[in-house]
């Protein structure tokens, strides 16, 4: 695991006072701060995607636990290694203090499966759960929720190869087996939707769920055009879609939505609009009611600072005191390089009430979604200008509502309080985990850790066939044969649903021979077998 290093190293008397801006590298790779949330104890979880390109691509999601003085606790790798590769898009947190993380992993042949993973309150792994249902597609989770049951909901795209670019309702267990997986607003369902796109879950208080994302959609006019629109979806508790709604269906409006919020018995989206008057998407707040019927929608107008104008959709969270927080980008027109992410703070009609963007070095380049704290503070990460010029490094802020610098407190809490002995960086193997290898026909899911090989028959003379359980499990699989001296004999590829392989053993000598399967370099599955 790479050693993250923090660029603050100040005197903690030093830091009393000082705006609570704190910087972490990743030394030579690339990264991706997904997002930054509030655990149970007034700290934080931080989920970054980090990847090395070479010598060979090795992704994967790194959970860091910052304190409340922004100071590194210690970090978890998911993934363990190349043929582990993980990105992990959503964490959430149960009552229990366990959290689930939800994404994808992936191998040496770049099919990703969707994943969904399970720690305790010691951040041990207790069980984790991958979709291998889907050869040739990538596949991944969006993000999940935890229900008051202890279930989880969880949003994937699923690019089945009849139906792509669908996306999927799953619902879990405690225990991460499959409940039930609902295909929505699909081609099958609205015959005139095209790539859509998800973004975001919300749990309701019904018991339903709610689903906002972007997608193609056709002019008014007819023909075969369509353009981008933004889309709601409603579930119920049992991921049946119950309503759907698209923006501009009977114009020319073009849109996007990325993140909803529920208040006072009203939708809220933010998301962005084409205005006609301009050449480049805007800001847009869109409001539905609880059926999904359109209320209104409104520019989010951000006044330009320092030459910059805000362009493209803007993240929105949670309400407080009637306002919404959210974050966007600010350009210098003809130059993307030049940007900084800006925090608004807007009431209910769109208008902008507050806005922060600082000039600081090195330079913030852009913000996630802001997270609400226990105490009505903000909480944002996002990425900045790399100690190492060919690379990005991460930061989190803490604002105050006032839209200010929070100062760093040096406060000294107890964290982690569920767990008896202190928690150390470490790393949580994947190669164990629950393999559901069916779309539909969820139960019993069957735990399979190693690829069976059957011989037959026994003995072999001229022919024998090797017979395989759980292909879908692994992908490159090459399988050696060995004589009893060790000696390599014969080794040939199984493609990932191959059930059978015959192999011409008449002019092999007789006597005691053992095949090993192999996934990449890992042995996977073995069989002993004789030739006469």
């Amino acid at each position: 695991m790479k050693s993250l290093l923090i660029f603050i190293m100040l005197n903690p008397f030093i830091l009393i006072g000082q705006p609570w801006l704190m910087f972490y590298s990743f030394p030579n790779e690339y990264h991706n701060p997904d997002g930054i949330i509030t655990d149970y104890d007034q700290a934080y979880l931080l989920n970054n995607i980090v990847a090395d390109f070479y010598p060979i691509y090795n992704a994967h999601t790194i959970l860091q636990k910052i304190n409340d003085n922004g100071e590194l606790l210690y970090e978890i790798q998911m993934g363990n290694g190349y043929t582990e590769n993980t990105r992990f898009l959503s964490t959430s947190i149960a009552l229990n203090s366990s959290s689930i993380l939800a994404g994808s992993n992936w191998g040496s042949d770049f099919n990703e499966d969707p994943i969904i993973v399970r720690l305790d309150s010691c951040r041990e792994k207790e069980w984790c759960t991958r979709l291998a249902n889907n050869l040739y597609e990538p596949d991944f989770f969006i993000e999940a929720t935890i229900i008051d049951d202890g279930s989880i909901v969880a949003l994937s795209i699923q690019n089945d190869p009849e139906n792509m670019n669908s996306f999927h309702l799953h619902k879990f267990n405690p225990e991460g087996q499959p409940v039930w997986r609902k295909e929505l607003a699909s081609p099958n369902i609205h015959p005139d939707i095209w790539d859509p796109d998800v973004y975001n879950l919300l749990a309701l208080d019904d018991g339903g769920f709610l689903i906002t994302g972007t997608c193609y959609w056709p002019n008014p006019e007819g023909g075969s055009a369509k353009y981008i629109r933004m889309f709601l979806v409603k579930a119920g508790g049992d991921g049946t879609e119950e309503w759907f709604y698209v923006h501009g269906v009977d114009d020319y409006i073009y849109s996007m939505a990325v993140t909803s919020v529920v208040h006072n018995n009203k939708i809220f989206t933010g998301g962005a609009w084409y205005n006609p008057q301009n050449t480049y998407p805007t800001p847009q707040l869109f409001v539905n009611d609880l059926e999904g019927n359109h209320v209104f929608d409104q520019p989010v107008i951000i006044p330009e600072t320092n030459g910059r104008r805000s362009e493209g959709y803007f993240l929105l969270t949670n309400n407080m005191n009637s306002c919404f927080w959210g974050s966007a980008k600010m350009y210098v027109p003809g130059s993307y390089s030049n940007t900084r992410p800006v925090i608004i703070k807007i009431d209910t009609l769109g208008n902008v009430l507050d806005k922060f963007i600082t000039e600081t070095q090195p330079p913030l380049y852009w913000a996630g979604l802001p997270s609400l704290t226990q105490d009505g503070k903000i909480i944002v990460a996002g990425a900045c200008a790399g100690t190492n010029p060919d690379y990005d490094d991460v930061y989190a802020m803490r604002l105050l509502p006032e839209l200010e610098f929070d100062s760093i407190p040096w406060s000294n809490f107890n964290y982690d309080t569920l767990c008896p002995e202190p928690i150390v960086s470490h790393v949580i193997p994947l190669d164990d985990c629950l393999i559901v290898v069916s779309n539909e026909d969820y139960i019993p899911p069957v735990k399979q850790t190693e690829l069976k090989i059957t011989p037959a028959p026994v003995p072999a003379n001229a022919t024998l066939r090797l017979m395989y359980d759980n292909t879908l499990r692994y992908r490159n699989i090459n399988v050696k044969c060995y004589n009893s001296m060790g000696k390599e004999v014969r080794t040939f590829s199984v493609n990932s649903g191959v059930n059978e392989t015959t192999l011409d053993v008449a002019n092999w000598s007789p006597g005691l021979y053992m095949a090993v399967a192999f996934s990449g370099s890992q042995a996977v599955g073995r069989c002993k077998f004789i030739v006469e």
